[in-house]
């Protein structure tokens, strides 16, 4: 069998795999899994290599054979393609791989000082630190609670012996009036994390930060955070993997 021959044989054999492995990962996929595939997030930076592959596909279906050998001959970069998405499928990025891990997570208690951890967000150009108590979440501190603060009290102000216990009526996520935030489990897709953050901005309802644990739940260990600066970062990554089918 000719190389040409078996390139076409196993461009087949892998669209007709893509097309199992969506619809068994996705049940919403429904008649034309490729296509639904391509109006997802993670997949998108692919949707022109995936149109271009089904058009060679329903080519390669549809028409009869000239003399035993198929009428065009799959490249080998529309393989690569296939291969890539199933592999996309077969692994899915996940909360996991995109959040912040605890280690690396600047996170406060009730007794601890303010300015310091101000210090500390500003050397490292945070916006949130959640606050934490035997490592679950019970509140977040942030740049906009500061604002607020000052805003209700003409005479507030930071000095070296306050501490969180001082600001704890603000601290509460439920508290916070400009933004809100979450809880997932480290298995969310990070495509259905973004489009949390999408429904959010559109939706006037900022999320400050996403906080991950086991199963999604507050009562639990906090395992990390995502904020909208790790999607946009994940976004970008996955444009870097895109290029033309020759």
């Amino acid at each position: 069998m000719s190389e040409s021959r078996n390139r076409t044989e196993e461009f087949l054999d892998l669209y007709r795999q893509l097309e199992s492995d969506i619809k068994e990962t996705f049940p919403d996929a429904g008649n034309s899994p490729i296509p639904w595939l391509s109006r997802r997030r993670e997949f998108r930076y692919l949707s022109s290599e995936l149109d271009y592959c089904r058009e060679v596909r329903n080519l390669l279906s549809h028409r009869e054979k000239l003399s035993g050998s198929y009428a065009v001959e799959p490249s080998e970069a529309m393989v690569d393609t296939l291969r890539e998405t199933i592999d996309k499928i077969t692994n899915p990025v996940k909360a996991s791989h995109v959040m912040v891990g605890r280690k690396k997570v600047l996170a406060k208690s009730a007794n601890d000082l303010v300015r310091p951890t101000m210090a500390a967000m500003l050397e490292r150009q945070f916006s949130h630190v959640p606050m934490l108590k035997d490592e679950r979440v019970v509140g977040a501190f942030s740049e906009s609670l500061l604002l607020r603060c000052m805003v209700e009290s003409e005479t507030f102000s930071v000095d070296a012996a306050m501490r969180f216990t001082d600001l704890e009526r603000y601290l509460p996520l439920e508290s916070h009036v400009s933004e809100v935030f979450r809880f997932v489990s480290r298995n969310t897709y990070a495509s259905d994390i973004a489009d949390m953050f999408d429904r959010a901005d559109r939706s006037e309802n900022r999320i400050g930060m996403l906080f991950v644990t086991e199963n999604g739940k507050a009562s639990e260990r906090l395992l990390g955070i995502i904020t909208a600066w790790d999607i946009a970062a994940m976004s970008k990554a996955a444009r870097c993997y895109a290029g033309p089918v020759r």
